[in-house]
């Protein structure tokens, strides 16, 4: 009755095998074309040089049909042609573009003198002055070539009739650095003095340079490491015209310690007389070795990387659908061979 027959229920285990493979088939079949495709367009993540093959179907025509193709033709049968075809790999772009590098580049503020003076200060704008008093102590726009490193300013600082010994005159400056980054320091400049050599006035008229790594504005402090610069005295005045004057480099590198720091550059008139004194400074730079002044780049978010495009299940709708109806197919033969069970 029904299927029920000597041989069984095998054709309902017949036909649900070959449901299943039929749906399978297709679904596979489906898939291999749509990761083809994705392949194809680039929508997928490329390893290397891939290779997808595509099938053209070709039906036979006029003269060149004979009568089996014809009746190939009638039974549905298709003349299946490969063609393969290569596809380059497309590189990723990145998701983020790092901010490129800046180059570095001298904190000080008129270092050179150029932007000009405070008006009735003497002093070179965005710079600050100093002296401890007890001497007669000026700041002046030196314009004189001879003392001058480049362009046509350099600052002065004078010292003369000292009442008591170790006095002095100075300039000082506040600058943003980064944190633990270095610096290489540069300055020009000279001394000039009444007696014209370190041996006529016992060396004494001498130059120093002081860093205050927390960026202190006093002069005094205990913080600043104050370092003698080893330029020697010339001669203070030119009558002649005659005079060649050595202007003296320093160059030292230097490592900040917070956000902040203080160059401070001072005359020293050592001994108490009338005699006069002469410091001109000029080029004052402080530039930042690779990696003082850098741009934070891109940090990814933390994550599972993305590899490519997912094949389980749920992400494929074909095989999704294929499976629904397998379970529908076999529900069905459950409920059949139950039917027949009760007959």
């Amino acid at each position: 009755m029904g299927f029920r027959t000597k041989w069984g229920r095998w054709p309902f285990a017949a036909l649900t095998l070959i449901t299943m493979g039929l749906v399978w088939g297709v679904a596979l079949v489906a898939y291999a074309d749509s990761i083809d495709y994705l392949s194809v367009s680039g929508l997928g993540q490329v390893q290397g040089e891939a290779t997808s093959t595509a099938t053209l179907v070709v039906p036979p025509t006029g003269s060149a049909a004979s009568a089996e193709g014809a009746q190939s033709a009638g039974l549905g049968s298709t003349l299946a042609v490969t063609a393969t075809a290569t596809v380059t790999p497309t590189a990723v772009p990145p998701t983020r573009t790092p901010t490129p590098t800046r180059a570095p580049a001298n904190v000080i503020v008129n270092g050179g003198f150029e932007e000009g003076f405070l008006e009735g200060q003497g002093v070179g704008k965005g710079w600050g002055r100093f002296q401890n008093g007890n001497v007669f102590a000026g700041w002046y726009d030196d314009t004189w070539s001879k003392v001058v490193y480049e362009g046509g300013h350099a600052q002065l600082l004078e010292l003369r009739a000292a009442s008591e010994p170790n006095r002095y005159v100075g300039i000082f400056q506040t600058v943003q650095v980064m944190p633990n980054a270095e610096y290489v320091l540069t300055l020009h400049g000279l001394v000039r003095s009444d007696p014209g050599s370190p041996q006529a006035s016992n060396y004494g008229y001498r130059m120093q340079y002081g860093i205050d790594y927390k960026g202190g504005t006093n002069w005094e402090s205990k913080d600043i490491q104050w370092v003698e610069l080893m330029w020697d005295e010339q001669p203070r005045q030119d009558p002649t015209g005659a005079n060649q004057y050595r202007m003296e480099t320093y160059t030292t590198t230097v490592k900040a310690q917070t956000d902040k720091l203080t160059l401070y550059i001072r005359g020293w008139k050592k001994w108490a007389d009338l005699l006069e004194g002469n410091y001109d400074i000029d080029g004052v730079s402080l530039v930042g070795l690779p990696g003082a002044s850098v741009s934070p780049t891109a940090t990814p978010s933390p994550g599972m990387p993305v590899t490519g495009i997912g094949s389980s299940l749920i992400e494929n709708p074909v095989l999704l659908v294929a499976s629904v109806l397998l379970l529908v197919v076999l529900a069905g033969g459950a409920a059949w061979g139950l039917a027949q069970r009760r007959t």
